[in-house]
Protein backbone atom coordinates (compact mmCIF):
# COMPACT_ATOMS: atom_id res chain seq x y z
CA UNK A 1 0.00 0.00 0.00
CA UNK A 2 1.53 3.50 -0.67
CA UNK A 3 1.02 6.78 1.27
CA UNK A 4 -0.11 9.80 -1.06
CA UNK A 5 2.06 12.79 -0.19
CA UNK A 6 -1.22 14.14 1.90
CA UNK A 7 -1.49 11.47 4.25
CA UNK A 8 2.02 11.67 4.93
CA UNK A 9 1.90 14.81 5.47
CA UNK A 10 -1.22 13.85 7.65
CA UNK A 11 0.74 11.38 9.62
CA UNK A 12 3.61 13.79 10.40
CA UNK A 13 1.67 16.53 11.32
CA UNK A 14 -0.08 14.24 13.77
CA UNK A 15 2.48 12.93 15.50
CA UNK A 16 4.25 16.21 15.80
CA UNK A 17 1.43 17.42 17.13
CA UNK A 18 1.39 14.66 19.71
CA UNK A 19 4.84 15.57 20.25
CA UNK A 20 4.25 19.14 21.20
CA UNK A 21 1.63 18.13 23.01
CA UNK A 22 3.28 16.03 25.54
CA UNK A 23 6.05 17.91 25.76
CA UNK A 24 3.73 21.18 26.85
CA UNK A 25 1.80 19.33 29.17
CA UNK A 26 5.59 18.15 31.08
CA UNK A 27 6.64 21.45 31.24
CA UNK A 28 3.15 22.85 32.44
CA UNK A 29 3.40 20.04 35.48
CA UNK A 30 6.98 21.02 36.02
CA UNK A 31 6.16 25.02 36.19
CA UNK A 32 2.83 24.29 38.83
CA UNK A 33 5.38 22.24 41.03
CA UNK A 34 9.03 23.18 41.69
CA UNK A 35 11.48 21.03 44.02
CA UNK A 36 13.94 22.78 46.60
CA UNK A 37 16.48 21.38 48.88
CA UNK A 38 15.62 23.75 51.68
CA UNK A 39 12.93 25.10 53.49
CA UNK A 40 14.33 28.85 52.50
CA UNK A 41 14.22 28.38 49.21
CA UNK A 42 11.27 27.59 49.06
CA UNK A 43 10.23 30.66 51.06
CA UNK A 44 11.95 32.48 48.81
CA UNK A 45 9.48 31.83 46.17
CA UNK A 46 6.27 31.45 48.13
CA UNK A 47 6.86 34.39 50.16
CA UNK A 48 5.61 31.83 53.32
CA UNK A 49 8.18 31.76 56.55
CA UNK A 50 10.72 28.75 55.91
CA UNK A 51 8.77 25.31 57.29
CA UNK A 52 11.23 23.80 59.54
CA UNK A 53 8.41 21.67 61.09
CA UNK A 54 9.11 17.97 60.95
CA UNK A 55 6.56 15.35 63.14
CA UNK A 56 8.09 12.95 65.59
CA UNK A 57 9.05 9.84 64.00
CA UNK A 58 9.00 11.21 60.47
CA UNK A 59 12.08 12.98 58.18
CA UNK A 60 11.48 15.35 55.30
CA UNK A 61 11.30 13.87 51.78
CA UNK A 62 10.42 16.95 49.46
CA UNK A 63 10.27 20.54 50.05
CA UNK A 64 8.40 21.93 47.11
CA UNK A 65 6.14 25.35 46.07
CA UNK A 66 3.58 24.59 44.17
CA UNK A 67 1.85 27.36 41.83
CA UNK A 68 5.07 29.82 43.45
CA UNK A 69 2.67 30.29 46.19
CA UNK A 70 2.09 27.71 48.24
CA UNK A 71 4.67 25.66 50.46
CA UNK A 72 4.77 22.27 50.70
CA UNK A 73 6.66 19.89 52.77
CA UNK A 74 6.41 16.23 52.30
CA UNK A 75 7.17 13.75 55.42
CA UNK A 76 7.72 9.52 55.32
CA UNK A 77 8.32 7.92 58.57
CA UNK A 78 11.92 7.41 59.84
CA UNK A 79 11.21 3.50 60.31
CA UNK A 80 9.01 1.30 57.61
CA UNK A 81 6.30 2.12 55.40
CA UNK A 82 4.07 -0.45 53.42
CA UNK A 83 5.20 -0.08 50.06
CA UNK A 84 1.64 -0.58 48.49
CA UNK A 85 -0.09 1.63 50.83
CA UNK A 86 3.28 3.72 51.74
CA UNK A 87 2.44 6.46 54.41
CA UNK A 88 2.99 10.02 54.02
CA UNK A 89 2.37 13.26 55.69
CA UNK A 90 2.37 16.87 53.97
CA UNK A 91 1.86 20.24 55.53
CA UNK A 92 0.73 23.05 53.48
CA UNK A 93 1.12 27.22 53.94
CA UNK A 94 -0.20 29.64 51.66
CA UNK A 95 -0.23 33.67 52.34
CA UNK A 96 -3.73 34.34 52.88
CA UNK A 97 -3.92 37.24 50.41
CA UNK A 98 -4.75 34.75 48.06
CA UNK A 99 -8.12 32.90 47.84
CA UNK A 100 -6.85 29.45 47.91
CA UNK A 101 -9.50 26.63 48.97
CA UNK A 102 -9.44 22.73 49.21
CA UNK A 103 -5.56 23.49 50.17
CA UNK A 104 -5.70 19.79 51.15
CA UNK A 105 -6.73 18.54 47.85
CA UNK A 106 -9.47 16.65 49.65
CA UNK A 107 -12.49 19.07 50.52
CA UNK A 108 -15.79 18.23 50.79
CA UNK A 109 -15.00 14.54 52.06
CA UNK A 110 -16.53 12.62 54.88
CA UNK A 111 -16.37 14.38 58.23
CA UNK A 112 -14.54 12.19 60.42
CA UNK A 113 -14.90 14.20 63.98
CA UNK A 114 -14.01 17.82 65.12
CA UNK A 115 -11.04 18.19 66.90
CA UNK A 116 -10.44 20.82 69.49
CA UNK A 117 -6.33 20.76 70.27
CA UNK A 118 -5.63 21.02 73.92
CA UNK A 119 -2.75 23.09 72.96
CA UNK A 120 -5.10 25.84 71.18
CA UNK A 121 -8.30 26.05 72.74
CA UNK A 122 -9.10 29.13 70.52
CA UNK A 123 -8.93 26.67 67.34
CA UNK A 124 -11.67 24.25 66.37
CA UNK A 125 -10.24 22.03 63.89
CA UNK A 126 -12.66 19.54 61.67
CA UNK A 127 -10.65 16.25 60.61
CA UNK A 128 -11.82 15.43 57.67
CA UNK A 129 -11.44 11.38 56.14
CA UNK A 130 -11.90 9.48 52.99
CA UNK A 131 -10.68 5.88 52.36
CA UNK A 132 -6.91 6.07 53.76
CA UNK A 133 -6.39 9.62 53.76
CA UNK A 134 -7.05 12.25 56.56
CA UNK A 135 -7.01 16.06 55.88
CA UNK A 136 -7.31 19.38 58.20
CA UNK A 137 -7.68 23.27 57.21
CA UNK A 138 -7.30 25.87 58.94
CA UNK A 139 -6.20 30.10 59.24
CA UNK A 140 -3.35 30.95 61.65
CA UNK A 141 -0.55 33.61 61.92
CA UNK A 142 3.01 32.09 61.28
CA UNK A 143 6.14 33.95 60.12
CA UNK A 144 4.31 37.56 61.23
CA UNK A 145 1.66 36.80 58.67
CA UNK A 146 -2.26 35.05 58.35
CA UNK A 147 -1.70 32.02 56.01
CA UNK A 148 -3.86 29.36 55.45
CA UNK A 149 -2.91 25.89 56.47
CA UNK A 150 -3.44 22.11 55.84
CA UNK A 151 -1.96 19.10 57.12
CA UNK A 152 -2.46 15.66 55.03
CA UNK A 153 -1.97 11.94 56.21
CA UNK A 154 -1.97 8.85 53.94
CA UNK A 155 -2.14 5.33 55.92
CA UNK A 156 -2.52 6.51 59.18
CA UNK A 157 -4.69 6.63 62.57
CA UNK A 158 -6.61 9.31 63.46
CA UNK A 159 -4.60 9.13 66.82
CA UNK A 160 -1.55 9.72 65.14
CA UNK A 161 -2.30 12.34 63.18
CA UNK A 162 -3.78 14.36 66.32
CA UNK A 163 -0.42 14.05 67.26
CA UNK A 164 1.16 15.71 64.01
CA UNK A 165 -1.65 18.21 64.54
CA UNK A 166 -0.08 19.43 68.26
CA UNK A 167 3.10 19.39 67.08
CA UNK A 168 2.49 21.51 63.89
CA UNK A 169 0.53 23.60 66.40
CA UNK A 170 2.92 24.42 68.67
CA UNK A 171 5.55 25.04 66.11
CA UNK A 172 3.30 27.36 64.14
CA UNK A 173 2.85 29.45 68.04
CA UNK A 174 6.68 29.64 68.31
CA UNK A 175 7.04 30.79 65.03
CA UNK A 176 3.60 33.13 64.85
CA UNK A 177 5.92 36.31 64.63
Amino acid sequence: MKLKPTKISAVILSALLFASCFCACEKQSEDIVKHFDTPVQVSDITGVAPIEFVPEGYKISAHRAVYDIVSEVEYTPTEGTDKDFPKIAVFRAVDAVFSTTNLSGFADTALSEVYYPAVRGDLSLSIEARDEFLAVEWTDTFGGKECKMSLSLTCGSVDEFKKIIDGALEYIAANAK
